[in-house]
């Protein structure tokens, strides 16, 4: 039986180790055991990625952590997300359009129809968005075409 293929990921340290191809980063923060709990995400060859993606060749790995700038950015964008979905669960055909993360935080254009909206909406929401989170799972990222997008 051939041996298993090995890749080398670099760190920003300098450092290097191998690991079998299709190790998750998540699985490479564990077995490196001296960094933080805070690491949220990862850049490999300078592409952003989630920590349960694959190390597929040799790479340079920067790890990023949530007190970070970058990693504020991350915590807002999917904190939008939380809040999107709280806001369908609570909202049923409530229409979503865009949402980005901004300095200071993030927001959502949201279009309630004919809905009157009030700062009640904004408790209930946040409440919401807190019994989200407990349950969470964490976010699967997925690529699709533009015609898989379209459908």
């Amino acid at each position: 039986m051939p041996d298993q293929a090995v890749v080398k990921a670099t760190f920003a340290d300098g450092s290097s180790t191998t690991y079998p191809k299709g190790t998750s980063f998540s699985d490479i923060i564990k077995m490196k055991g001296d960094l933080s709990s805070s690491i949220i995400a990862v850049r490999v060859d300078g592409n952003l990625l989630d920590l349960n993606a694959p190390l597929a060749g040799d790479a340079t790995v920067e790890f990023i952590s949530a007190d970070s700038a970058e990693g504020h950015e991350i915590l807002r964008h999917s904190t939008s997300h939380v809040m999107a979905q709280a806001v369908q669960e609570l909202y049923p055909g409530v229409k979503i359009s865009i949402g980005p993360s901004i300095e200071n935080g993030f927001y959502y254009d949201f279009d309630f129809g004919e809905m009157k909206v009030s700062s009640d909406y904004l408790e209930r929401i946040e409440e919401k968005m807190r019994e989200l989170v407990k349950e969470w799972n964490g976010f699967e990222r997925i690529e699709v075409s533009v015609e898989e997008a379209r459908e």
